[in-house]
């Protein structure tokens, strides 16, 4: 059961922007943009707080400089006893190696905004995962690979740690200035940009 002062500072949010999960249930986050249309649903066990488009709805004291108010596309906050699992979503059509890296100071970003949302409503964030959702990857994952935009790439110790991460499934973020590993979970959309996941 969500505690009572959590639902009461969810009421100073506007509905629209937030879907609650009470004793099992589902929630949907979706995307759309010139490319078409992602939705992913996930089924949960136990109780959970969905924050929709926070890319749409960042902290207004950040500044306006590039990059600086970048964030990924939806938030879930799901209750484990007293804490909460993070999990932070990010939609894309196709994830390639610029995509992926442009992915990772997205979620960056959007681990500042959800601790200030999580700070605002009283959750206690227990653990991250950073979750990308796509359709298409064109991500290599050998260390012999022959793609010549790779070949040309001017940072080549940066293309290798991605393709390390990805294979790996864990991402290294630099937060409140220290290097920390996040579990990474790779989400297959199928042909109409839809999944549906069970978290138990």
């Amino acid at each position: 059961m969500i505690p009572e002062f959590i639902v009461d500072n969810l009421k100073f949010f506007d509905q629209e922007k937030y879907e609650q999960v009470n004793d099992s249930g589902s929630c949907s986050f979706c995307e759309k943009s010139k490319d078409g249309e992602a939705e992913l649903t996930y089924h949960i066990t136990g109780d959970a707080i969905a924050i929709k488009e926070p890319d749409k709805n960042v902290i207004p004291y950040l500044a306006n400089e590039k990059g600086m108010r970048s964030c990924p596309d939806g938030f879930l906050f799901v209750k484990q006893e007293e804490q909460w699992l993070l999990y932070i979503i990010e939609f894309k059509k196709t994830l390639d190696v610029t995509k992926f890296h442009k992915s990772k100071f997205q979620f960056r970003m959007g681990i500042y905004n959800a601790r200030a949302v999580a700070a605002f409503l009283g959750i206690e964030i227990k653990e991250i995962i950073l979750c990308s959702s796509y359709q298409r990857e064109k991500m290599p994952i050998s260390k012999k690979e022959k793609n010549l935009s790779l070949l040309r790439a001017s940072n080549t110790i940066t293309v290798r740690k991605g393709q390390e991460e990805w294979r790996e499934e864990q991402l290294e973020l630099e937060v409140d200035k220290k290097i920390k590993t996040y579990q990474y979970e790779k989400i297959k959309l199928d042909g109409n940009g839809k999944a549906t996941l069970r978290l138990s």
